[in-house]
């Protein structure tokens, strides 16, 4: 009988041991560089978890599961979770999920992609069609109230400003990239930067930069001037797909093939590599678990 007593009770302990250690790495997860996943499981194709990798001690953990995930975007409270989802209809749909209790909403879009949390929480921008008609749509923060904010023929992820107030984004015109911003208030829309290069991604946490497969370009938006820098060489890696930035502006995240089972994390000054391999089949998409907050 006490050996049985102190068998439960020794479990017990392990038990509140192990949950404390899940919630200390869910808490050192929202204070450390840490991935945000979309990866397939490797027994339902359909069937994705979204999940931290923390890039410090290579821990992961799912912090969602839900079918046929293509992008995912945390909100600046680490609430809420947008989720583009590809419907059985061939709809896509933008699913704003409360982490806290799994409950969800849905507005139904044919083309959704690339959601993407306002600094301030307020409003979700993306690319997509409504009616076929293409373009950078503007939702509020449970993904409703939905109408279009240029019709455009683009591809790549929105950037919003530091203040919420204005988004950049990148279209292609006369074999040209360029680089464009839109007032969301006033619609006015201002051409800042073009070039023959392939823009990979764009970032404003900060200062507004395009980051190329050598390249760093900085962006005055005030004076509407450019400067050129040379950083990481991603054409060593191959081909680079779902490139980003920290939320410190001093790493990238990357996977080296399109359905990779690895994530490579390297720092723009010191050249450091660490890769990843994930719990799934393949990686789908790749974030930082720490939104741009202002």
């Amino acid at each position: 009988m006490i050996l049985w007593v102190l068998y439960r009770t020794t479990a017990l302990f392990m038990l509140i041991l192990s949950l404390m250690g899940l919630v200390l790495a869910y808490g050192q997860s929202h204070t450390d560089d840490a991935l945000l996943l979309v990866v397939n499981l490797p027994t339902h194709l359909q069937m994705r978890d979204v999940i931290i990798l923390d890039t410090t001690t290579g821990v992961q953990y799912a912090i969602w599961r839900q079918q046929n995930v293509e992008r995912v975007a945390l909100s600046p409270d680490k609430q809420r979770l947008a989720l583009a989802l590809l419907s059985q209809r061939g709809l896509t749909l933008l699913n704003v999920a409360q982490l806290n209790d799994g409950s969800n909403r849905n507005q139904v879009q044919d083309g959704v992609s690339n959601p993407v949390w306002s600094p301030d929480g307020q409003w979700l921008a993306h690319t997509g069609r409504d009616f076929r008609l293409e373009g950078l749509y503007l939702t509020n923060q449970y993904g409703e109230n939905l109408h279009l904010l240029l019709d455009i023929d683009s591809d790549g992820v929105p950037v919003w400003s530091p203040d919420s107030r204005g988004l950049a984004f990148v279209t292609e015109f006369d074999n040209q990239n360029v680089l464009q911003t839109i007032d969301i208030e006033s619609g006015v829309i201002s051409t800042l930067f073009s070039t023959s290069a392939c823009i990979i991604q764009v970032d404003w946490s900060s200062q507004l930069r395009l980051l190329t497969a050598n390249h760093t370009i900085l962006v005055d938006v005030e004076a509407q001037t450019s400067t050129s820098q040379q950083t990481i060489n991603l054409e060593s890696y191959g081909t680079a797909y779902n490139v980003r930035w920290s939320p410190h502006n001093n790493t990238l995240a990357f996977t080296a093939r399109r359905r990779a089972q690895e994530v490579v994390v390297t720092g723009i000054d010191d050249g450091q590599i660490r890769r990843y391999q994930i719990d799934g089949l393949w990686i789908v998409s790749v974030d930082w678990w720490q939104p741009q907050q202002r």
